[in-house]
C-alpha cells in the first residue's frame, strides 16, 4: 500500500500511476473517476462519509468497467469537511478484496 499526491504529479505521471494500480482507496470525491484507467484486475474501494444519500456514480463506473466495488459508510461525521472513518470496518473489507483482487491478477496474466 502506497499513499500518493497526485497533486505533486502530473498528468502522464497520475495515469502511469493508476493504471498499474490494484486498489484505488479513496473517500467519494472527483479524484475517483480515475476508476476508467485501472487495469482490468483492478478494484475500487469508496469511503463515504454518511450513512444515507448514497451516490452510486463510482459504483457503476466500475461495474461498467468489469471492475470489483467495495462502499464503507461512515455514520459519523465531523466539524467541517473530516469525516470520521471506521478503521476496523475497512480493515475487513480490504481483507476481502485484496485476494479477490489478486486472484484476478493472476488470472489476467495467465490468459
Amino acid at each position: 500500500a502506497e499513499l500518493v499526491d497526485f497533486a505533486q504529479m502530473d498528468l502522464l505521471a497520475q495515469l502511469t500511476r493508476i493504471s498499474q494500480t490494484d486498489i484505488l482507496l479513496g473517500m467519494h470525491g472527483a479524484g475517483l473517476g480515475w476508476v476508467v484507467a485501472l487495469p482490468p484486475h483492478g478494484a475500487l474501494f469508496e469511503l463515504w462519509p454518511q450513512q444515507t444519500g448514497v451516490w452510486q456514480c463510482f459504483e457503476h463506473m466500475a461495474e461498467w468497467s468489469g471492475l470489483l466495488y467495495r462502499r464503507v459508510s461512515h455514520s459519523k461525521r465531523g466539524n467541517g469537511e473530516v469525516t470520521t472513518v471506521n478503521v476496523d470496518a475497512i480493515k475487513k473489507t480490504l481483507n476481502d478484496l485484496v485476494p479477490q483482487v489478486k486472484m484476478r491478477r493472476t488470472e489476467q496474466v495467465a490468459s
